[in-house]
């Protein structure tokens, strides 16, 4: 056969077939852009309850930080048990002896049997003007504006040959242990609003006698729902304890917290 007259035959792409073909990457193409979109969807709510989670565990660490050092018995939990109020020892007050552990440097003893107007220390005397607590039973006993009831001494004078402290007013009860605390401030956590809240108000020697008032607070989470706080006061055979509860909502995703912290309860 002639070359010339030979017909060549050629397949190519039908337009039913390249519908289809067209059709199938469609689909294709949906199910990646969703499998797409779910994979940063979830990568989003991770990194947001991420963010929740982080946030409550910074709130309870400073709350656990500064019940670890609260003074004895003075805790009370407010009506509802949606605030927590406490006095703060001050943790830098107390000389710690180099062999001390450190949780037994938040206090102090003295070497006198049932004092009145002073105390003398076992190691060296608070500068004038501190304020101490002798034998703190529970929050009255922190918080009265009775002098009577209010177990806060300020300083007001030392003999630091003897490592004197003359105290103001006399001293109502003698601690069992003859410890004292020194004592500079108190703590309010509560809810307002949606906003979990703190303040503190300093107790120096101008008004360790006054009632505890609180300055504005402020803020330390947003969303915060379902705050409940418990006290268990403490026994001879167990330290006190405070429950913390609260949930922080964001964005549809909600994360539940708790801590129990144990509180000294030896004044």
């Amino acid at each position: 056969m002639n070359p010339l007259h030979r017909h060549s035959t050629q397949h190519g792409f039908t337009l039913v077939e390249l519908i289809i073909v067209i059709v199938l990457l469609g689909i294709l193409g949906s199910m990646g852009a969703e499998f797409i979109t779910q994979a940063f969807k979830g990568f989003a709510d991770t990194d947001a309850r991420t963010e929740i989670y982080e946030e409550g565990q910074l709130v309870l660490a400073r709350m656990e930080r500064e019940l670890r050092i609260t003074l004895p018995n003075a805790i009370l939990v407010e009506p509802g048990s949606h605030g927590l109020t406490f006095g703060m020892i001050d943790e830098n007050a107390m000389t710690c002896p180099p062999t001390a552990a450190p949780q037994d440097c938040v206090f102090g003893q003295y070497i006198d049997n049932n004092p009145k107007q002073f105390i003398r220390d076992q190691t060296n005397p608070l500068p004038v003007g501190s304020i101490i607590s002798i034998y703190n039973r529970n929050w009255s006993d922190f918080s009265s504006t009775d002098p009577n009831q209010r177990r806060l001494y300020r300083v007001t004078g030392t003999i630091a040959s003897t490592n004197r402290m003359n105290l103001s007013p006399d001293i109502i009860a003698a601690s069992p242990d003859s410890r004292f605390y020194a004592v500079n401030r108190a703590v309010r956590y509560y809810l307002n609003g949606t906003t979990l809240t703190r303040a503190a108000m300093t107790i120096d020697s101008t008004n360790y006698q006054s009632p505890i008032t609180f300055p504005a607070g402020n803020p330390l989470a947003e969303n915060v729902s379902n705050l409940i706080f418990d006290f268990t006061p403490g026994s001879l055979t167990s330290s006190a304890l405070v429950s913390i509860r609260f949930t922080i909502s964001r964005n549809g995703d909600s994360v539940d917290f708790h801590k129990e912290v144990q509180i000294q309860n030896a004044p």
